[in-house]
């Protein structure tokens, strides 16, 4: 039930699992790209290789192709290829 004055609830995603969601709003990809800018390589020595590529796979994701282009650092070509046009 909604009250008077409150706001509308958010409609739900349509693909729980993530991977069909239409694009990120701009403050999910700033997150992305602060993460993968600035976080990434002192993250990246606390996790195991393979785990690493999924978790930085998912974050391209949720990028838009301008701020993955974006998001082009210094990092290994295998992690670097999730970041591909």
């Amino acid at each position: 039930m909604q009250w008077a004055g409150e706001p509308a609830p958010n409609p739900p995603h349509p693909d729980p699992g993530g991977y069909d969601r239409p694009p990120a709003p701009d403050t999910e990809y700033s997150a992305c790209f602060t993460f993968i800018r600035w976080y990434l390589a002192p993250f990246a020595h606390s996790q195991n290789p393979d785990k690493l590529s999924r978790i930085v796979a998912k974050t391209a994701r949720k990028m838009s192709a301008d701020a993955r282009a974006l998001a082009e650092c210094d990092m290994p070509a295998p992690l670097a290829a999730h970041f591909a046009p």
